[in-house]
């Protein structure tokens, strides 16, 4: 009887083996599927997911019109995954994301609004590129590792916590509320920034000449331009 029982877990388990790998949300799972370095798509295992070091979810993934990446669970299993895009996700939950050690780089667009961003604080990113109607940025203090912030066609009016990013060299802030680019004049490493783009925000820009002047005296290597004809009007600046 105990050799029939043990025959019969033996057998579930090489079931279950064969069966291979899948991930809850449809989207997500046609993308890794399609990152895999694999000849047999119907089946994915382990040592599949070790060999993903990009992944790119957005509109060449199969079945994407259909089913955007609202689900991120499984995708902790990808261990050695550096560079992760996901394009028009669905997702208010990144908690799983906190457990990619090796993640260096993560671009995020989503019309939905993410509860936390503290996950990304577990993560030792250089780039990260937000396009999520996000409009407080002090998590970003908790990520001192970064060195490309693009948050682009966001709803940010106060850039001061990127002053507690020692490491940061390029920024791209533009189409935000922004009213003083302050914070970056008085950057700890403006010397060493290599691009800046404030462009379409609400900026008075004959107030802001003075910092515009301090960027340019601090790094004359870097352009950045404020003027009327690339800021919002007033009208688009309200609440």
């Amino acid at each position: 009887m105990r050799g029939a029982m043990l025959g019969l877990m033996s057998g579930l388990f090489l079931f279950s083996c064969d069966n291979g790998i899948s991930f809850d949300d449809p989207a997500l799972d046609a993308c890794v599927r399609d990152a895999a370095p694999i000849t047999d798509e119907s089946h994915l295992d382990q040592i599949d997911l070790d060999k993903i070091t990009t992944l790119v979810c957005g509109e060449d993934t199969p079945g994407f019109e259909e089913n955007g990446i609202s689900n991120l669970s499984g995708i902790e299993r990808l261990h050695n995954l550096r560079y992760l895009l996901l394009y028009k996700a669905r997702i208010s939950d990144i908690s799983q994301l906190a457990k990619l050690e090796k993640l260096r780089e993560l671009i995020i667009t989503s019309e939905l609004k993410i509860y936390s961003y503290a996950p990304l604080s577990k993560l030792s990113l250089t780039s990260l590129t937000l396009h999520v109607g996000l409009d407080d940025i002090s998590f970003l203090a908790n990520i001192p590792t970064l060195e490309e912030i693009n948050l682009e066609r966001n709803q940010i009016s106060d850039l001061t916590p990127i002053k507690q990013l020692t490491n940061l060299k390029k920024i791209d802030v533009s189409y935000n509320r922004i009213t003083t680019i302050k914070p970056i004049a008085e950057h700890p490493n403006i010397e060493n920034f290599t691009y800046i783009s404030i462009g379409y925000n609400c900026m008075d820009c004959s107030v802001e000449e003075q910092n515009v002047l301090l960027v340019e005296e601090k790094n004359p290597e870097v352009y950045i331009s404020c003027n009327s004809d690339n800021q919002l009007l007033p009208e688009n600046c309200g609440e």
